[in-house]
């Protein structure tokens, strides 16, 4: 009987001792398709130049470097910004932006300095 007891307990302590702790994050990884929606300006009077427009970019989402973080590869049309590096909480949740079910995401990026001004609005579906 101890034999068998000792047996089970081992067999315990493999199956549920190995398993892989799941990851937050898997759930909002993946092939996304972007659309970005870039608005703005730059230059000075009277050669300022007014952007207003829309495209769409297969992107990704990656784990980042960090524990908590993701990388979320959006575009390679600006100069400014192409991906992100994001804390993402386990509700879905990011700095200026969330993913609103394991398949979408929204986020919104500004970048002003002097002389630019411009607002990047994001959304993004699982493929």
């Amino acid at each position: 009987m101890k034999k068998i007891s000792f047996i089970l307990i081992f067999y315990c302590i493999l199956i549920y001792g190995c398993k892989k702790e799941t990851d937050y994050r898997d759930k909002f990884l993946g092939n996304y398709n972007f659309i970005v929606h870039i608005q703005g300006g730059s230059g000075l009077p009277p050669n300022y130049t007014i952007t207003d427009t829309t495209y769409n970019y297969n992107g990704k989402v990656e784990l980042g470097a960090k524990d908590n973080t993701v990388l979320i590869y959006f575009s390679e049309k600006s100069p400014s910004y192409y991906f992100l590096e994001r804390i993402i909480y386990e509700d879905g949740t990011f700095y200026y932006g969330e993913f609103e079910s394991t398949t979408k995401i929204k986020f919104h990026i500004w970048n002003h300095a002097p002389g630019y001004n411009y607002n990047y609005d994001i959304t993004g579906e699982k493929e």
